[in-house]
């Protein structure tokens, strides 16, 4: 119902009802190529990758925790998921988010991004069990999960 139909209805003069004449405002760039979400307890962390992949285009969302993550997600069409492997006292909080993603039948593509552990026998372990939980790609530093962020959003 539009607001001059409100208005009369309400027996209200039209012009007392203001109308929005602009898109909402959001934080989102109006030319961006694709929206991201990326998650970590620590966002401070990540805030000079935030920064490079805004200024490609991209629309980065930010949350601290799984729950926050899922509630985002079900609202926002995201190119990728960014997620840390461990928040908190879950030091596999990455895994068991795409698993709670998928138990949603949310199939948006997640990268966990980690320091590797320092033995080729846990990085070999690390890879297998990311692989297992169905992550779509790894990232073990800055540059690599900027490079990856960007391929897989087409914006590289």
């Amino acid at each position: 119902m539009s607001a001059a139909a409100v208005a009369v209805a309400l027996n209200l003069d039209p012009g007392a009802i203001p109308v929005r004449r602009a898109p909402p405002l959001t934080h989102d760039p109006p030319d961006a190529l694709a929206t991201i979400l990326w998650v970590d307890d620590h966002p401070s962390n990540n805030e000079l990758d935030v920064e490079e992949l805004r200024r490609h285009r991209l629309a980065v969302h930010l949350a601290q925790s799984t729950d926050d993550a899922l509630k985002l997600a079900r609202m926002n069409r995201y190119r990728l998921v960014i997620s840390d492997l461990g928040r908190g006292e879950d030091r596999l909080a990455g895994l068991h988010m795409i698993d709670a993603l998928r138990q949603r039948g949310l199939k948006v593509p997640v990268m966990i991004y980690t320091i590797r552990p320092s033995t080729p026998a846990g990085q070999a372990e690390q890879r297998r069990l990311i692989a297992k939980a169905g992550a779509a790609d790894l990232a073990l530093t800055p540059e690599e999960v900027r490079a990856k962020a960007l391929k897989w959003t087409d914006a590289a």
